[in-house]
């Protein structure tokens, strides 16, 4: 399957698809070099702490070719594309322009931040970083990932009524008070970024498969869906969170391939539902073009 690359972010927004669907990953990069790691101090599978594993290999597939999507190549730690991107810690930076509106959070102070100064309770970095480093990230993968997927939303708005994206993560198997996580968690903002016939839809799928799932908790959504599924109703966004121990060893980040093709399949079933229920309730101008 041919995609367009900058190395940075993999999609195929340039193709014509009679699709409604976007699937977006922004949390599976794993590319662990030169700039990305720069004045990092940790290494090996600890800086791989933030990271969503091996998600990217759901979409590489010929099947995929019947939808949209994107995601990105870089890692979690360098950019997070599920942040503000005002949102930062002030204490990582040096020289923080006079004026410059901090969005302040509960992530943020943590040390999670849309430029992470941690990875679970590691520091990344020994020392502050100039503020040129927030301008060249921001500009060239926060702002290059927001641009790309608006971009392809107005374009498919004009041939549908509505489109849905389902944006795609992965959670450890326990939450941070050791209690077991379920195999999905739905988040759509407590129901205001994503239409309930389309809710109704996954939690149907999973229900018929007899798999456990839970809604907006521990995990509702953050900035992305902000950003896309609150501010335009015909812009509906769900978050999928996936429990890495159905898929991978969580201690030695080997993929457990047996199960990943059982998952690729799986979700490969739930959206070729999402694409039909969607047509069905679109008007497609497609053809016209």
């Amino acid at each position: 399957m041919k995609n367009i690359s900058n190395k940075k972010i993999i999609h195929n927004f340039d193709k014509l698809i009679d699709s409604p669907l976007i699937i977006t990953i922004p949390h599976s990069g794993r590319e662990y070099r030169g700039k990305y790691i720069k004045n990092a101090s940790i290494k090996g599978n600890e800086i791989r702490g933030s990271e969503d594993p091996f998600l990217d290999l759901l979409l590489k597939r010929k099947s995929m070719k019947n939808y949209f999507y994107a995601y990105a190549n870089f890692p979690r730690m360098f950019v997070d594309l599920n942040r503000h991107p005002r949102e930062i810690n002030p204490n990582l930076f040096k020289d923080i322009p006079e004026g410059f509106e901090i969005m302040s959070s509960d992530y943020s102070k943590s040390g999670y931040g849309v430029i992470p100064d941690l990875v679970g309770i590691k520091k990344i970095y020994k020392e502050k970083l100039p503020w040129s480093e927030y301008d060249f990230r921001i500009k060239n993968y926060h702002e290059e990932w927001y641009s790309l997927i608006q971009n392809n939303n107005l374009k498919l708005l004009k041939r549908y009524n509505e489109i849905l994206i389902i944006d795609i993560h992965s959670m450890p198997s326990t939450n941070y008070h050791e209690y077991e996580l379920p195999p999905f968690v739905l988040g759509d903002k407590n129901g205001s970024s994503c239409k309930k016939t389309y809710i109704d839809n996954i939690k149907g799928f999973f229900d018929k498969k007899d798999l456990k799932i839970a809604y907006n908790y521990p995990y509702a959504g953050q900035y992305f869906i902000k950003k896309f599924g609150m501010n335009n109703d015909k812009i509906n966004v769900v978050q999928i969170e996936i429990n890495r121990n159905i898929y991978m060893n969580e201690k030695t980040y080997k993929l457990k391939e047996d199960e990943f093709i059982l998952l690729r399949n799986l979700m490969e079933e739930l959206f070729c539902e999402l694409q039909k229920v969607l047509l069905s309730k679109n008007i497609s101008n497609i053809a016209a073009e």
